[in-house]
């Protein structure tokens, strides 16, 4: 009679023996060994970003976020960022990570609260992050260099949802586009009521120059085209490197050599970050500037701006400068009014604008002082979109 096979298995230094065909008692098998976790120790962020320093996406992340914690540092340009952007778009980790306070490895609730996420998550946030700060660049850089370059920026993703892009500014005034309207559209009924003193300060940016009013400002615009009293909040002015353009408007297709707009809010919603959500939030007198004769009205202006850009600080305004200084004389203010919206971002279509079509001249010399901040900042001509032109009287067009 044949043998049955005999089953050796070590467990430790003994044998244990059994027969094939019986059961191996549990207690007899050994133990599996310790089998090693996938799950990768979540490292502080300030030690797992050290992982991309050779990478190109590393470079392009830092370049991204460097140049974004520039552009912060400018209150007004904080301002938009949190009121303006798209909420779909805009995280907390995008805007408490831009926030100097706060440190970018406390960027997100959620990451505050789960301790332990996957390596993989770690590249996903870092490439949503810097893909957000792509666009937040991508809005602004218009500022920087030259707004024809953002036509881009029509695409969906980066406006604000109320922006249909049916009302964009500027736009090109034509003959045949405009209409009279002698009921409303009145020289006589525009009044400019400004107060000596309301403008305190010229700052300049890489974007051109701006004049701030003091926080009691209480110079108005009023006109028979208007809905209500309009307060002034601000003007700056827009150019280009030579004579032959730098107005955002322009007539009959001719641009001029610049243009100044004066922005003021709608006072019946009590502030301009309110008025800036409205359709007639906003009004915004503009003004051509035609490269010619030096103007001494407004030397004193350029004077503040040449100080403002060679010191980088704000300088204050003179006590006696007033706004009239930079409009046309009182019987060449014929205009056009039309539904509008900024040039610049957020491109709030929220604007009822008054163009003056009669140009005030300055000098090359006083145009290069503005041209030595950033050598051109418009925006090119929007679609008009079957809106209505109305102006005073059709051959103030024309001309």
């Amino acid at each position: 009679m044949a043998r049955k096979r005999r089953l050796t298995v070590k467990k430790g230094p003994e044998n244990v023996s059994g027969s094939l065909n019986k059961s191996i008692p549990s207690s007899s098998c050994p133990s599996p060994p310790p089998r090693k976790s996938r799950r990768i120790s979540r490292q502080p962020r300030s030690i797992q970003r050290k992982k991309y320093p050779q990478g190109t996406f590393f470079h392009l992340f830092s370049f991204l976020e460097s140049t974004a914690q520039i552009l912060t540092q400018d209150h007004h340009f904080q301002l938009f960022c949190y009121s303006s952007f798209h909420p779909s778009l805009i995280s907390s980790s995008l805007f408490l990570s831009l926030n100097p306070s706060i440190p970018f490895h406390a960027c997100s609730e959620r990451e505050r609260k789960k301790k332990k996420l996957r390596e993989r998550e770690d590249d996903v946030d870092l490439m949503t992050y810097s893909v957000q700060l792509l666009r937040l660049v991508a809005d602004v850089y218009p500022l920087l260099t030259s707004s024809s370059i953002g036509d881009f920026l029509s695409l969906p993703y980066s406006l604000p949802p109320d922006v249909t892009m049916k009302r964009q500014s500027p736009i090109d005034i034509r003959t045949e586009t405009v209409c009279e309207d002698a009921e409303h559209c009145q020289i006589e009924s525009v009044k400019i009521d400004y107060v000596v003193g309301d403008c305190k300060s010229v700052s300049c940016s890489p974007g051109g120059w701006k004049v701030q009013v003091r926080d009691n400002c209480s110079s108005f615009f009023a006109a028979r085209h208007l809905p209500a009293k309009f307060k002034l909040e601000q003007f700056h002015a827009h150019w280009s490197e030579d004579g032959s353009c730098g107005s955002e408007h322009t007539l009959n297709g001719r641009p001029l050599s610049g243009e100044v707009h004066f922005v003021f809010y709608n006072t019946t919603y009590g502030s301009f970050a309110n008025a800036l959500a409205q359709d007639d939030g906003l009004a915004v007198i503009g003004v051509f500037i035609k490269e010619g004769e030096h103007n001494d009205n407004y030397q004193p202006l350029v004077d503040c701006i040449r100080n403002a850009a060679e010191t980088g600080h704000e300088q204050e305004m003179p006590t006696y400068f007033h706004i009239r200084q930079l409009l046309p004389p009182l019987d060449e203010r014929d205009f056009v009014t039309y539904e509008g919206s900024l040039t610049t971002p957020p491109y709030s279509e929220a604007v009822i604008w008054t163009v003056l079509t009669h140009p005030v001249e300055i000098s090359a010399e006083q145009l290069n002082v503005f041209r030595q901040i950033v050598p051109k900042n418009y925006r090119d001509c929007q679609d008009l979109c079957d809106r209505r032109v109305r102006v005073t009287r059709a051959a103030a067009v024309a001309h």
